[in-house]
């Protein structure tokens, strides 16, 4: 008796649902939620390389410029996006892939940042863009190698633009004097110096003594780094802080040497409140003057 009526119940509400669909009801979509089982994995970064031309006589053409990336997996598909009087830097797409993201900003562009993650097949491209004040409309373009994409892997894209208080800085220079740095990582790093006593683990004279600084109002960011190729021009473009937190950007122009080229460059910014942090992001994606 109990299977009739259960087989009753289940006729009947298949007929209910039969006369609202007849009826020209509004079709309801219902998604199931599923319980989490576990099957979710965590965000995982994905090692990239950029893919850049400012050293060769490539330059990126028929890019949409419109927030948008563009996979390439093959040289014909990056050929037409290249125009080079000369070969472009090869790449392996046996086993690589490019992702080409173009767009513009109504600032100036101080740097981009990329960061990539993949979760669950899906891959996350955010493009940080810090801006400065100029009124200007800035195409740019950025692309990475990664490791070969699944063809059925999907990627998203986020665009972050930012302006942020520029801090004054000047040069530290050593150059009129007979000091050098010394002991320096030269691994694109910076060293915050607030004291004289710091300040001499990192220099040598042979002679005389180094330009004076009053540390109790100053500070010196020592960076330094090592270029894969010889150093054309390189300059600080901008020393920015937000939340207690500033952000440095070295402009570094590379030329064709084959050479490992070390670099430092020391600059004095007003006392650093001591709980400040600091984040260094070297540029070697824009042609400089």
């Amino acid at each position: 008796m109990l299977q009739k009526k259960l087989a009753f119940s289940l006729m009947a509400l298949v007929a209910v649902i039969g006369l609202l669909t007849m009826g020209g009801c509004d079709k309801i979509e219902v998604v199931e939620q599923k319980e989490d089982q576990g099957t979710d994995t965590e965000p995982i970064e994905i090692p990239f390389t950029e893919y850049i031309l400012t050293v060769t006589d490539c330059s990126w053409t028929n890019l949409p410029y419109n927030d948008s990336v563009i996979v390439i997996n093959s040289d014909a598909e990056l050929v037409n996006y290249l125009s080079c009087s000369k070969d472009y830097p090869i790449v392996d797409f046996a086993t690589e892939t490019i992702l080409l993201v173009s767009g513009y900003t109504t600032n100036g562009i101080v740097y981009i940042s990329p960061q990539l993650s993949m979760e669950n097949n899906i891959y996350s491209l955010i493009i940080d863009i810090e801006l400065n004040d100029a009124m200007v409309v800035q195409p740019y373009a950025i692309a990475l190698v990664i490791n070969k994409m699944s063809s059925n892997s999907r990627i998203s894209l986020d665009v972050n633009t930012d302006t942020k208080p520029e801090i004054s800085l000047m040069e530290y220079d050593l150059t009129e004097t007979n000091c050098s740095w010394i002991n320096l990582p030269y691994n694109d790093s910076i060293i915050v110096i607030n004291s004289n006593a710091e300040l001499n683990n990192y220099i040598s004279c042979t002679s005389g003594s180094y330009p004076a600084l009053n540390f109790t109002e100053k500070t010196v960011l020592l960076v330094s780094g090592t270029n894969t190729s010889g150093i054309e021009n390189m300059y600080p473009s901008r020393l920015s802080m937000e939340n207690n937190v500033y952000s440095l950007v070295i402009n570094i122009k590379s030329n064709a040497a084959a050479v490992m080229q070390p670099w430092s460059i020391a600059l004095v910014i007003d006392k650093m409140n001591s709980s400040s942090t600091i984040s260094l992001y070297v540029n070697k994606r824009f042609l400089m003057p």
